[in-house]
């Protein structure tokens, strides 16, 4: 027995490197191999065409056929075509896509008084939405610019939705990890405070339903004072780390809902059983990490259909971009997802 006893011992540490192994790499697997497929761009022609001897011409037309027969299922980007500049706007808005190419309006002409050196080209707009993914528009803004540039178009890019100084960082590592730090810690701290509350505050067996129902009402009030500390502590982390200059209330009042939702989510499931809230802390916080910073087209097929629709870290990180980079209040829809 004794023997063992201590081999056990021995094994543990192996079994927890494995462990480990395991963790950091379902951590880490979906940004090692991200690869961009069919973000989804607009494009807009607004040129008029122009009128020569051999009928009418739009070079906007030649672009936007061009681009869109190119895309391909495993394409970076799908381009889809919008109509009006009023509708453009109003998608830019509400987020729908990454970004959009704008064909200005006497495009072709300008194009015709270049050639015959009369005038000079008007450049193509490119507008690229940093709300919607800081790392797509920050990847692209360059990318963008070179592809058009090698076809002899010159392109201007426009960041839309900045939000304060540090946003416009081009570092795309930077970027990631100014995000995770209001993600990770709302995680872990949520999880581990769900677990102190359910040990200091235990439904016993054989308990009365009234006693159950009075545990758990200690259980839910000591959450609202714990994810309120939660709510407290990562904007000023935020702050003083990434040096962000942070709607401070504002996120606030966002990361308390949250943290209460998961304390929540977490104390029922520690309740039932010990093993079943492990179980889906271990499923949480490894395969939820990388769904609060990539965009979903840069997931694969596992992640995109099994973990991005149920993981946390995907609502809390689409309710920080809002508040960041388009002033969004605390109840912005990525609260409905955390409920």
């Amino acid at each position: 027995m004794r023997n063992s006893t201590t081999l056990k011992a021995l094994l543990a540490p192996f079994g927890a490197l494995v462990l480990i192994a395991c963790v950091m790499s379902a951590m880490f697997y979906p940004m090692a191999t991200m690869e961009m497929k069919n973000l989804p761009f607009a494009i807009s022609n607004q040129d008029q065409g122009m009128t020569t001897p051999a009928g009418t011409v739009n070079a906007g037309d030649t672009i936007l056929d061009t681009l869109t027969s190119a895309s391909t299922a495993d394409s970076p980007i799908s381009w889809t075509k919008v109509d009006s500049a009023e509708a453009l706007d109003a998608a830019m808005e509400d987020n729908e896509y990454y970004g959009a190419l704008i064909v200005p309006d006497g495009f072709t002409a300008s194009q015709a008084a270049a050639k015959a050196g009369t005038g000079e080209a008007l450049t193509l707009q490119v507008e690229l939405d940093n709300a919607k993914s800081p790392v797509v528009a920050n990847s692209l803004r360059s990318q963008i610019a070179q592809m058009f540039a090698s076809k002899g178009v010159d392109v201007e890019v426009t960041v839309l939705h900045q939000g304060d100084s540090t946003s416009a960082s081009t570092n795309p590592l930077s970027i990631m990890m100014s995000q995770q730090l209001g993600i990770i810690p709302t995680v872990i701290m949520s999880i581990v405070s769900a677990l102190l509350i359910r040990n200091a505050a235990r439904i016993r067996p054989g308990s009365s339903a009234t006693e159950k129902a009075g545990t758990i009402g200690l259980q839910v009030c000591v959450a609202v004072f714990a994810s309120a500390a939660i709510g407290l502590v990562v904007p000023a982390l935020l702050h003083a780390v990434a040096g962000a200059s942070v709607p401070y209330w504002t996120l606030f009042g966002f990361l308390w809902t949250g943290s209460f939702a998961l304390m929540l989510c977490f104390l029922g499931a520690f309740n039932v059983a010990t093993w079943l809230g492990a179980l889906l802390a271990a499923a949480t916080i490894p395969f939820g990490t990388a769904t609060g910073i990539l965009p979903y087209e840069a997931l694969n097929s596992f992640w995109q259909h099994w973990v991005n629709p149920w993981a946390p870290q995907h609502y809390i990180g689409n309710g920080l971009r809002q508040i960041l980079f388009m002033d969004a209040g605390a109840c912005n829809p990525a609260i409905t997802g955390l409920l």
